[in-house]
């Protein structure tokens, strides 16, 4: 968290830097400096917005999801062959990383 907000200070102080310097000599390394700029920006405000986020989760709502969940016992043998062949329908990026 603390790191999170002043690494959003320095990126203000940036900012301010990129508004007061003239960039006329080089427009593209500007460009690329604000592009930066904005990167840090929007990682950063969505981790600190994603914090806030879990923050405020109602702790009663957490109590639910302490229920233990049980998988049905297969019956009979398991056709291995066929269950790969459905992952491989159901996930086809699976597939594109085994054929490379």
């Amino acid at each position: 968290m603390a790191v999170a907000e002043a690494l959003l200070l320095r990126v203000i102080s940036l900012q301010r830097y990129l508004i007061d310097t003239s960039w006329h000599d080089d427009p593209e390394a500007y460009a690329l400096v604000q592009q930066a700029v904005e990167f840090v920006t929007s990682y950063v405000s969505g981790y600190l917005e994603s914090r806030d986020q879990l923050t405020r989760v109602d702790p009663k709502q957490t109590v639910a999801s302490t229920a233990v969940l049980r998988a049905r016992p297969v019956e009979g043998e398991v056709d291995y062959a066929e269950l790969s062949r459905e992952h491989l329908a159901r996930y086809p990026k699976i597939r594109a990383a085994l054929a490379k």
